[in-house]
Order: structure tokens, then C-alpha cells, then sequence
């Protein structure tokens, strides 16, 4: 009476137990089938193996992964093609470094990564009005003072 059954009769109206049912019947099978009675030949075996296809020892026939995939890369956290993955090294790129801020005057475009050496010309002189405290080196002609005296054109000591 249950139409899966490879012995099912329509016309039946009683479940006599002569139910059948095909399928995997090796409990280390992959797809084993608690309600398999009899063996179809569908079972798949378990294939160990490393099942990334990354990985040097990659095994396309495998389909449970035994955990001992082999994978180079680089293992360098610094380097531009850093792997997470990698188990064994390979070639690393590190990243070339200079000044990577476009406004210092040491600006270096082809740098990929900043190594606190960028330069920032400004004026220094503590008496100018324009004095900048981040100016890393002196630029004189960057300094501008302030003309102190008077400003009127009608006075006797206009300056």
C-alpha cells in the first residue's frame, strides 16, 4: 500500500509486509537508506581526500575532505597577497612604501603603503602670521608678518 514500494499494487487494500523499497542498504555508505530492504547498487563510498581545488593536492574523486589540503600562499599579514588559507608558503609581495599623502612635499605616487616619512614644507618662524606648528621643515618664503604702524594716509606718520 506505499506507492515508493518497487512491489507496490494499487488494487491492494491490505499491507501484507512484501513492501520492497531500493536504495542504499551499507549503513558507511554517504547515502545510506534506513528504509531500504534491498541494495540497488546506488550507494556511494566514502573517497577521502583533500577536496579543494586550490590545493596542490587536490583529489577530484574525493567527496569527503580529510582536512590535510596543502594550499601555498603567501603567510606574510603585511604582504599585498596575503592568503588566510595558505598551510605551506609561497612568494609574498610586499608593499612598496614612501610618503602616500598627496599634499606632502615628498609625495610618492607608486607607494602602497605610508611610511610615516612624508614631509610638510611651511613656515616656522614663530612671529609670522601664517606660522604652521605641523610644518615639518622651514619654507622662508612661505612666512608672511604682519606690518605693524599706521595705516592712515591722512597722518603725519602714516607708514
Amino acid at each position: 500500500t506505499d506507492s515508493r514500494s518497487a512491489s507496490y499494487l494499487s488494487s491492494a487494500t491490505f499491507d501484507d509486509g512484501s513492501c520492497s523499497f531500493g536504495g542504499c542498504t551499507f549503513s558507511s555508505a554517504l547515502n545510506y537508506d534506513s528504509v531500504a530492504t534491498y541494495h540497488d547498487g546506488s550507494c556511494v563510498f566514502p573517497v577521502l581526500g583533500c577536496t579543494n581545488s586550490r590545493a596542490a593536492n587536490y583529489r577530484p574523486d574525493a567527496n569527503v575532505d580529510d582536512g590535510a589540503c596543502e594550499i601555498g600562499g603567501c603567510m606574510l599579514s603585511l604582504a599585498i597577497n596575503y592568503d588566510s588559507s595558505a598551510t605551506f608558503p609561497d612568494r609574498c609581495r610586499m608593499p612598496s612604501r614612501g610618503c602616500t599623502r598627496s599634499d606632502a612635499s615628498n609625495f610618492l605616487s607608486r607607494a602602497e603603503a605610508d611610511d610615516g616619512s612624508c614631509r610638510f614644507a611651511g613656515c616656522q618662524a614663530t612671529a609670522a602670521s601664517n606660522y604652521d606648528s605641523r610644518a615639518s621643515f622651514h619654507n622662508p618664503a612661505a612666512c608672511q608678518y604682519l606690518a605693524v604702524g599706521c595705516t592712515s594716509t591722512f597722518a603725519d606718520n602714516f607708514d
